[in-house]
């Protein structure tokens, strides 16, 4: 015979040794640890690991960044692929603007053919460094702060050199207005790569790698006409209200590019890597042994041929830059 339900002894929930589902949001007591969950915590042997919490409750940090990012792609206007464009420039029109006044900078500096040939050695030695730091250091702290930072070295150095009372004064000056525009060669490509993808990063790529084939035609040109009309001081004057111009730009129409989130340190490792990585490719290596020949040859011939062919040859600054702009088309051309 079955019992009756009133004889069916029951337990005493205060005598019940088991413990009730805890409903609070503090942490379990434990010897070893607690893991964090989205209403508390639960025991663990290890201690605390973390793990997601719910977005509802919190705010995900770098939700905004996101937000932040689709809202910068698709806002590539044309005014903004000018000042980007112009950033790229500044570096090729900095290098060939000034070389037909060679001559008459050694003459006033009181120096020789071969130390005026070491300001673009200089100027490149600066270009490199600047393209070398400038990539690792955005990748931490963002695109802007190291690209204002870039372009202001670029316009005080233009500034001081056109102040320079002496060859060495210059050379200096070089190295540091090459640093600032490494900054803005390697920044203002990593800003569009930002803002933009897909064929639209091609088609704004394509105009500038255009306008950097072409600047080292025009710049030669800009550099003898305004020999016609000023000193060779004026050249470093018109880089600068370069400088300054690609300064507003990107003070009041480039916004940061690159979200908190998305920032990463230990570059240079990774670089450094990467070099040993290529550099253990022997094709590669072959490749860039052919490159930076030809690259030495076209060098030789910009640094020498203002002095060979004004002053053997006779010609006049405004020939020259004529004559050098014809070789250089020469030069695309093949």
């Amino acid at each position: 015979m079955a019992p009756a339900a009133d004889d069916i002894p029951r337990e005493d929930p205060a005598q019940d040794p088991r413990p009730e589902p805890s409903t609070s949001t503090g942490p379990v007591p434990t010897s070893t640890g607690s893991m964090p969950t989205i209403t508390g915590s639960i025991p663990t042997i290890t201690g605390a690991i973390p793990v997601l919490e719910d977005p509802a409750d919190h705010d995900i940090a770098h939700l905004p960044d996101e937000e932040e990012l689709r809202r910068t792609r698709g806002k590539v206007t044309a005014i903004v692929i000018l000042v980007l464009t112009t950033l790229s420039a500044i570096g090729p029109l900095a290098t060939d603007m000034y070389i037909p006044a060679f001559p008459e900078v050694a003459e006033e500096l009181g120096t020789t053919a071969s130390r005026m040939q070491l300001t673009i050695t200089a100027f490149f030695l600066g270009t490199a460094s600047g393209q070398i730091v400038a990539g690792p250091l955005s990748d931490r702290l963002g695109r802007r702060g190291p690209l204002l930072i870039g372009i202001i070295l670029c316009l005080l150095a233009s500034i001081g050199c056109a102040m320079a009372p002496s060859a060495e004064v210059l050379l200096v000056l070089r190295v540091i207005q090459g640093i600032g525009g490494g900054f803005g060669m390697v920044l203002g490509r990593a800003v569009l790569i930002d803002m933009t993808d897909g064929p639209e990063l091609f088609r704004i790529m394509n105009i500038m790698q255009g306008v950097g084939g072409v600047a080292p035609i025009v710049a030669p040109l800009l550099g003898g006409i305004i020999l016609v009309f000023g000193q060779w001081r004026e050249i470093f004057l018109v880089i600068a209200a370069m400088s300054l111009i690609s300064l507003l730009g990107v003070i009041f129409l480039i916004p940061e590019s690159l979200p908190v989130s998305r920032r990463h340190s230990g570059g240079f490792r990774t670089f450094l890597r990467n070099c040993r990585t290529l550099l253990g490719r022997r094709i590669f290596v072959a490749y860039m042994l052919v490159n930076a020949f030809s690259a030495f040859a076209l060098m030789a011939y910009v640094s020498a041929s203002s002095f060979v062919v004004q002053e053997m040859l006779g010609f006049t600054s405004s020939e020259y830059s004529v004559s050098f702009a014809i070789n250089s088309m020469g030069m695309m051309a093949m």
